[in-house]
Order: structure tokens, then sequence, then C-alpha cells
């Protein structure tokens, strides 16, 4: 949990100093979530969870940071395993005209509404008494907005919590 601090926090400071540079090459977007969907599909099914994507059967190429994208859906992902104990849990991507929007949407314990608005700033937590270190999402939006997208989060609670972020179609 420590070496993992560090390195949250090394990447903040990186990103926030704009001392890291980008990696974009072109990418096959479905392999790419075929690969995540795989690797958490047995964690999230010895929970006894619904996992769901919808992206089979899409060849979407992009041209982008794939281990940057991958790192926000592992983030997004885990928090989302993390908080719900039961239900569901959905991910994939909308392909608009301008832009791809991912998604990642469970059925978890929610955010209550005065949590909302600090869950993107550093060491902001759903519940200062879970595991992680209030560093992800904060993360996840400073590399999407380096992407040159948005991140925004709807949450009801008791009820679940859908995350999206947009990706730019002209980073291609």
């Amino acid at each position: 949990r420590l070496a993992g601090l560090v390195n949250d926090l090394l990447d903040v400071y990186r990103l926030n100093e704009a001392k890291e540079t980008r990696n974009d090459v072109p990418f096959n977007l479905n392999a790419l979530l075929e690969r995540i969907a795989f690797g958490f599909s047995h964690v999230i099914n010895n929970k006894g969870i619904l996992f769901n994507h919808d992206f089979t059967g899409t060849d979407v190429k992009l041209c982008g940071d794939v281990d940057r994208i991958e790192q926000i859906l592992d983030n997004l992902l885990s928090n989302a395993v993390k908080f719900t104990p039961k239900g569901e849990i959905h991910f994939g991507f909308l392909n608009k005209e301008s832009f791809v929007e991912f998604y990642v949407k469970d059925t978890g314990i929610g955010i209550p509404a005065e949590r909302a608005a600090t869950i993107f700033q550093r060491f902001g937590k759903v519940d200062d008494f879970a595991q992680g270190t209030g560093l992800g999402l904060t993360l996840c939006k400073i590399l999407v907005e380096r992407m040159g997208g948005h991140i925004r989060v709807y949450s009801k609670e008791n009820e679940g919590t859908t995350f999206y972020f947009t990706f730019p179609l002209a980073n291609q």
C-alpha cells in the first residue's frame, strides 16, 4: 500500500508540474477494453456481482496514451468494486460525433451529496475509513483533462454511482 501511495503522489506531482509527456500511439479500443474486462471479471465474479461490459463487437481505433486511459478505467472500476458489496457493475463507451464517452456504472453505496463535490480533490474520499489514498480520482481528473476530456460523476446514496469521462476524437 505504501508503494501505491508513493506512486500516486509522484504521478500527481509529475502531472501537475507537466513533467510528464504523453505517449500517444494508435490503438484498438475494443482490445484494450477486453483486456480490462478480463482482468476485472475474476475479482468481480468472486464477489458475486454481475459484471457487464458494453463494447463487444465494436472496432474503434483511437490515438492516445493507452496506458493512461487504462489507468483511468482501472481506478474507476476498482472504486466500483470496492463500493459495490452486491449488485451490478457496467462499463463501456459511447462513440459520439467528436469524442468517445467512457462510463463505469455501479449499484453500490453511492456518494453522499456533501462528498460528491470533493471526491476529485487530493485525498478526497467517499468514506474516510475505507481503504485507499484518496488520490485515484484526483489522478483520473488530471489525466482526463490533460488528454482534452472531461470527467463527471452522478450518484445517489444507496443506489449507485456512474462516472463518465470523454476522450476527444480530435486526438487521432
